[in-house]
């Protein structure tokens, strides 16, 4: 018979899985929104030729929704590598081992469009600057998609919890 503290270990495990997968929902969520507003945005700019800086009421909305996105989806990325630190202490501790070399780079190359994000947002009008935020963010999109495939089951079996 389990004893009173393995019941509530198992009980604060399931809590604990349950922020860790609203928070792989938020940062999935978060992540589809930046990608088409981020591809729109720069749609529409090749569409008006003008610099991020002049934009037109289309623009504001597109724009707005990318920042929201952005800042979501920053604060979430931080609270996701905090819920996952015991495995970062480990990939210092231990090495990379079996662990995935996605992840790993992924959580190195996430930081990228964040700053080059950040720059653009705080910066003076830059057009190279976004063209090579586009295409670092483009970069890592493809590294998050194959995370999201390789976790994909297990997000959707979280929905049925």
């Amino acid at each position: 018979m389990a004893s009173a503290s393995d019941f509530y270990l198992k009980h604060i495990n399931e809590t604990n899985m349950k922020k860790i997968f609203i928070i792989d929902w938020l940062l999935l969520i978060a992540f589809a929104v930046l990608t088409i507003s981020g591809v729109v945005m720069h749609i529409l700019h090749d569409h008006y030729g003008q610099c991020f800086c002049f934009r037109s009421p289309v623009m504001n909305f597109w724009d707005t929704t990318h920042i929201v996105a952005a800042i979501t989806f920053t604060l979430a990325i931080l609270l996701h590598f905090y819920q996952h630190l015991a495995w970062y202490k480990s990939l210092v501790k231990s090495g990379l081992g079996r662990r995935s070399k996605v992840s790993v780079l992924l959580s190195v190359v996430v930081f990228v469009p964040i700053i080059t994000g950040a720059i653009l947002w705080f910066g003076p009008c830059n057009n190279h600057l976004g063209l090579w935020h586009m295409w670092i963010s483009l970069v890592m999109g493809a590294f998050i998609l194959y995370h999201i495939v390789k976790r994909w089951k297990v997000l959707v079996k979280s929905l049925k919890r």
